[in-house]
């Protein structure tokens, strides 16, 4: 795909490829049916060319422009990414952009064991087939995790939208690249600074506004990355995040690197439906998920993570409401 840039514009300083292990689709790994942004709400899909642009910022704060798009099939899957910035990227930036992508775009995962456990599973056998090479491709890193995390927190879709998008307008960066414009989350340091009744009535943020600022303070004060709560155990990694204020056991599911199967008053009544358990009128639904998150387990076993990705982005061919 040609590239081009323009007058104070970021310029393309690196291109590369990534071969994914099969079955794998580039569109609804980071384009999810459902809505679900992959790096930043702030980025743009091209749907003719079925190119995402977007961005992320490295760890020594350089933001990168990026643009991504798929090749060959879903049996045999590449991925190539040009990247975009304000200088040329030095040795260790280049490494350290590519692993995070990679991260990222999950291109490196098997989930060959998912495929077989749909076939056979009866609620993920209605929707295997048009979801088929989809993959959880999460990214952007720990700190945009966390802020989606406390933006969902007791709070409808729609609110949680409206807020994120308050965050990228007023506190987050524009990147300009290859004629697209993209927003990219605040930084932590960003977040921190921000007077707290600003934040509160420029982004509706309620409560969540103080949140935001003391998770930011403990991150600009050290606290591990993904990777490094990846190599902790998934119990460690879980308490380690419950040490952020206002993480609680939902929003350290959201987040940790982690295979995880976190539930809220909405998801839960979901999956007890699809799974059979009844819900009394009287019971609040959230007493009912240590049982359903049990009945999940014993049914999709490590996949239980994907199995959750799959089903809240086809809640339609399962006559779900959204």
């Amino acid at each position: 795909m040609p590239s081009s840039s323009a007058r104070g514009h970021l310029r393309r300083v690196a291109r590369f490829g990534f071969t994914a292990r099969p079955p794998y689709s580039f569109a609804l790994t980071v384009r999810k049916p459902a809505g679900w942004h992959w790096l930043t709400p702030g980025e743009v899909w091209d749907d003719a060319a079925g190119t995402l642009f977007t961005g992320l910022r490295l760890d020594d704060g350089l933001a990168v422009g990026v643009k991504a798009w798929g090749r060959g099939t879903v049996a045999r899957p590449r991925v190539v990414v040009e990247a975009f910035a304000a200088r040329v990227l030095t040795a260790a930036e280049r490494r350290a952009l590519k692993r995070t992508l990679r991260r990222a775009l999950d291109v490196d995962a098997d989930i060959s064991g998912f495929v077989r456990l749909a076939a056979r599973d009866a609620v993920l056998k209605r929707i295997a087939r048009p979801l088929h090479g989809m993959h959880e491709g999460f990214g952007g890193g720990l700190w945009p995790l966390l802020i989606l995390a406390v933006t969902l927190q007791m709070a409808p879709i729609k609110r949680s939208m409206t807020m994120l998008h308050a965050l990228l307008d007023h506190y987050g960066q524009r990147l300009r690249f290859d004629g697209r414009s993209v927003r990219l989350w605040p930084t932590p340091a960003r977040i921190a600074a921000a007077p707290l009744r600003e934040l509160k009535a420029r982004c509706k943020l309620g409560y969540r506004a103080r949140v935001l600022k003391a998770i930011a303070r403990q991150l600009l004060a050290g606290f591990p990355s993904l990777e490094e709560l990846k190599r902790m155990s998934p119990e460690q990694a879980t308490e380690k995040l419950q040490e952020l204020y206002g993480v609680g056991e939902y929003s350290a599911a959201m987040v940790t690197p982690h295979v995880s199967f976190p539930l809220d008053v909405w998801s839960v009544q979901i999956f007890a439906r699809l799974f059979g358990i009844r819900i009394p009128k009287d019971r609040d639904p959230r007493a009912l998920i240590p049982r359903v998150a049990r009945a999940a387990e014993r049914r999709w076993g490590a996949w239980r993570g994907l199995a959750l990705v799959y089903v809240l982005n086809a809640l339609d061919q399962l006559g779900e409401k959204s």
